[in-house]
């Protein structure tokens, strides 16, 4: 028998999304789509890959408070549901990114292989 519980499902697992500038964000896949947990740190500056309808979600989610300034980095004052991982990486990481890649456990497995 196992020292611990396996997770169930993908629901169960928590998942990291970082990067080397000191970013990191939380999340979770959710049965709404895909929770980023209140206190992750998304990216201020917009690469120019980043699809104008991220930059637009970007800008609301500013606007409602969402997000605020905290030194280099916007922190999310909310859990927040985007409706998939790669959006939620995309926006974090103010790049374009694949949700199946980026975002990790805190042992580095990515969702793809789960």
């Amino acid at each position: 028998m196992l020292p611990f519980q396996l997770p169930s499902t993908l629901i169960d697992y928590l998942f990291y999304c970082s990067n080397t500038s000191g970013l990191i964000a939380m999340g979770s896949p959710s049965t709404e789509g895909f929770l980023v947990f209140k206190e992750s740190l998304f990216m201020i500056e917009d690469q120019e890959s980043v699809p104008e309808s991220i930059r637009k979600e970007k800008e609301t989610m500013l606007n409602n408070g969402y997000l605020i300034l905290q030194g280099n980095f916007l922190i999310l004052t909310k859990d927040y549901v985007f409706n998939l991982p790669s959006r939620a990486a995309c926006m974090i990481l103010a790049r374009s990114a694949n949700g199946l890649t980026e975002w990790k456990t805190d042992i580095g497995i990515q969702p793809k292989h789960l």
